[in-house]
C-alpha cells in the first residue's frame, strides 16, 4: 500500500512527496510544525531505545517531573502539562503497575495521592537522561558551543512562551 496525500489543488489522491520519506523539512513550515516533527521522531528514537520494554515515550515526562518534584498529584501534573486528567490517570496506572511510581495517600485528604518514584523508576532516570543526552549530541552535532547554548535557551523561552499563551487561552482556565 503506497503513502498517499491529497493534492492541494484539485482534490486527488497523489503519491506522497519523496520529501516526506527522507527528512527533507520543506522551506516556510511553521514553527509548530517543526517542533511536531522533532517530537514525532524523537518518540520514535525513545521507542526504539528505551531503556525498559514497559516504558513508552509518552510516559517519560511524568517520571522526569516525579524525580525533580517527588510527592505530586495526578491533579498536579495534569495542570503542569495541560493534559486531562483521565490521561494522568492512565499513565499514572501504567506506570504503577509497572512498579515505576507509588502512590501515598495524603494524610489530610484521604481523596488525594502523591506519587513518588520507586527504587526501579529512580533507576530509571539516568538511563532516561542519557537517552536525551545522545539524542541531543546528535541533533546539535556540528553547532558550536556557543551555537548550542543559544538553541536551548532560545527552545526554552519558546516553551515557556508557549505554556503561558497555551494557558491563557484554555477554555477551562478562561470559564472556569
Amino acid at each position: 500500500m503506497s503513502r498517499k496525500n491529497v493534492d492541494e489543488n484539485n482534490g486527488n489522491a497523489s503519491e506522497m512527496p519523496k520529501k516526506c520519506l527522507n527528512g527533507d523539512i520543506p522551506q516556510g513550515m511553521p514553527l509548530a510544525g517543526l517542533v511536531s516533527v522533532i517530537h514525532r521522531m524523537y518518540g520514535i528514537y525513545v521507542n526504539s531505545n528505551k531503556p525498559s520494554e514497559e516504558l513508552t515515550a509518552g510516559q517519560f515526562p511524568f517520571i522526569m517531573r516525579l524525580s525533580f518534584e517527588p510527592g505530586r498529584t495526578q491533579d498536579e501534573l495534569a495542570e503542569c502539562f495541560l493534559i486531562d486528567k483521565g490521561t494522568v490517570a492512565r499513565a499514572v496506572r501504567k506506570l504503577e503497575d509497572n512498579g515505576i511510581i507509588t502512590r501515598r495517600q495524603d494524610p489530610e485528604n484521604r481523596r488525594k495521592y502523591h506519587l513518588y518514584l520507586t527504587e526501579k523508576g529512580r533507576r530509571i532516570v539516568p538511563e532516561i537522561m542519557a537517552l536525551d543526552r545522545r539524542w541531543e549530541e546528535e541533533l546539535l552535532f556540528g553547532f558550536s558551543t556557543e551555537e548550542k547554548e543559544h538553541i536551548t535557551g532560545a527552545f526554552r523561552i519558546i516553551a515557556e512562551k508557549s505554556h503561558k499563551y497555551a494557558r491563557s487561552h484554555d477554555k477551562e482556565e478562561i470559564s472556569g
